[in-house]
């Protein structure tokens, strides 16, 4: 998973326009994806998404796979 937020007008050429506050990469070996993700009003961001690696980490937080694909919420 690739995680970005940013603030700025939307257009595909851009990017250079965009206030970037932070990226980050999460993810493991297998097939892992953010499915969606939003922020709240206090700029908080939440992703959710599905992974098949065995493990994967948030920071400090490390979910473990119960099967094929899990859930997370982050």
């Amino acid at each position: 998973m690739f995680l970005l937020f940013a603030t700025g007008m939307f257009g595909l050429s851009n990017a250079q326009e965009y206030d970037w506050k932070w990226a980050e990469s999460y993810g493991g070996n297998q097939h892992d994806r953010a499915v969606d993700v939003t922020s709240d009003f206090m700029g908080n961001v939440y992703a959710v998404g599905t992974f098949e690696s065995p493990t994967i980490n948030f920071g400090s937080i490390q979910l473990v796979n119960q099967g094929e694909t899990d859930f997370c919420l982050v």
